[in-house]
């Protein structure tokens, strides 16, 4: 089989009809999906159940008790270890997937045998739009640029538009579980320190909706996740910091409503002050000018609002 598509699927009757119609309906149809329902309480099972019937692509794995989206992940890649696929695809129950996604997707890893890791930008809706044209995304497109931004813990890789070569991710043995959500931002750090190649489609190939219920509106969960993970790249790419100095800079960096000292920050400037000096050095295929680029955008921000507070 070429193509497996990993589907969690928790309390998402209002959308997973329209997920599974947008799946089941592609013009590539060499694959199947391994849809997870962990432990819902609504009617995601019935929906899951009803559509499997009618299209043996669909196989759906139920679990008794709610477990969260790395123990979706690490389930199904684990089934997969077991699999003979060439390419794995993640999915959101309350996503979209233009008609053409897997046909795009596939030919553009058949081409390009030196990507590991393919992305796309998406239309971002805000749930109950008609119209499903709130907003193009405009994601970096090469592996270089986006490697860079994964040190802002955004606008990098969409992960229900991301696709991978199984071979090359499988022999990673990578702990989706690890952190307690986020696992896309985990996977995608352990493939960026193992030197595997990104890239994103300039084409929108997803609907992505926007909606109060979204994992990632659950701030204060993500952002601890997304802490670990970005301490680990941080970590790689500017071994000559403390732990301290890690910890605060990564802080800075991705956290939406940062809650440190004015010492701790100032920490935290020192410390990328520190950084500077190695723009030349590339240590994993990230641009560094781009990344640099970027942190100082944030860093200048965050001075000005500290010491405008300050005063």
């Amino acid at each position: 089989m070429k193509l497996a598509v990993i589907l969690p699927a928790y309390n998402a009757e209002n959308f997973l009809t329209e997920c599974l119609d947008s799946l089941l309906n592609q013009t590539f149809s060499d694959f199947c999906i391994l849809a997870v329902n962990d432990a819902s309480t609504d009617n995601t099972g019935k929906i899951l159940e009803t559509y499997t019937a009618k299209d043996t692509r669909l196989r759906v794995y139920h679990f008794s008790e709610n477990q969260g989206e790395p123990a979706v992940m690490q389930f199904a890649m684990d089934m997969l270890n077991y699999m003979n696929v060439e390419y794995v695809a993640r999915m959101d129950a309350d996503d979209i997937c233009v008609p053409h996604r897997f046909e795009k997707q596939v030919q553009y890893l058949d081409n390009h045998p030196e990507i590991d890791i393919l992305g796309s930008n998406a239309l971002l809706f805000n749930d109950g739009q008609t119209d499903k044209m709130s907003k193009v995304s405009t994601l970096p497109l090469l592996d270089k640029d986006i490697k860079a931004h994964f040190s802002l813990a955004r606008d990098n890789i969409i992960n229900p538009s991301s696709m991978w070569r199984h071979s090359s991710i499988k022999a990673l043995a990578i702990n989706y579980a690890q952190t307690a959500t986020a696992p896309d931002f985990h996977m995608w750090v352990q493939c960026a320190l193992h030197k595997k190649t990104f890239a994103n489609l300039p084409e929108p190939l997803l609907l992505y909706r926007l909606h109060p219920g979204q994992e990632s509106k659950k701030q204060e969960k993500i952002s601890e996740a997304v802490q670990y993970s970005m301490e680990l790249w941080i970590s790689h790419l500017f071994p000559e910091l403390t732990s301290k100095e890690v910890s605060l800079l990564s802080r800075t960096l991705h956290e939406k409503s940062i809650k440190l000292s004015k010492e701790e920050f100032e920490m935290a400037f020192s410390a990328y002050d520190k950084v500077q000096s190695t723009c030349e050095i590339s240590l994993f295929g990230e641009d560094r000018h781009t990344m640099f680029s970027i942190l100082e955008q944030r860093i200048q921000l965050l001075k000005k609002l500290l010491y405008q507070h300050v005063q």
